[in-house]
């Protein structure tokens, strides 16, 4: 009898503990699969979006360019009216190349800025990536790591049963 007993208590603790192993896992199966389901990425900022384009240089390209038609248009009044009609042309060009030298300064920057930006946005989306990827394997490894426990309990309640059952049928025999 005394046996009996033992055998009894001892499939009661192991039942306890392979149910308290189940259950375990259920719980902690689900905390993971909600935290999974909510998973939240961190958003990155681009550091270059910001970045003003400085207008400085073209600003000063353009006063330069006036100070010398200014200089150009008063020395060729001195010139007479002859010269002042065969230097308007080249006054004219001066003025049309120092604009275009300012705006290709200017879009030389803009374009700078948006291969800066461009590179930045694909360096950000491949560590929003790889951030996402390794919570989700994370996540995912605790999921199934509380699916084993699970079924680790459910085997255990399956082992405490037949050697309860052993025990119950050597009782009855002796």
């Amino acid at each position: 009898m005394a046996l009996g007993t033992t055998a009894a208590i001892t499939a009661g603790v192991m039942g306890a503990a392979s149910i308290g192993q189940s259950v375990s896992g259920i719980l902690g199966k689900d905390k993971y699969q909600n935290q999974l389901d909510n998973l939240d990425v961190p958003e990155l900022e681009n550091a270059f979006e910001d970045i003003q384009i400085s207008t400085m240089g073209s600003d000063l390209m353009r006063e330069e360019s006036a100070r010398t038609n200014a200089s150009l248009v008063n020395a060729v009044q001195y010139g007479g009216s002859r010269s002042l009609l065969s230097s308007i042309p080249m006054i004219s060009s001066l003025n049309t190349q120092s604009n275009q030298q300012a705006r290709k300064y200017l879009d030389d920057q803009v374009l700078n800025r948006d291969y800066a930006i461009a590179q930045d946005e694909t360096r950000i989306r491949s560590m929003e990536e790889n951030r996402y990827q390794q919570e989700v394997q994370g996540l995912g490894q605790a999921i199934q790591s509380n699916r084993q426990d699970i079924w680790s309990g459910v085997r255990g309640i399956a082992s405490t049963a037949a050697y309860a059952g052993r025990n119950l049928e050597s009782e009855e025999t002796v």
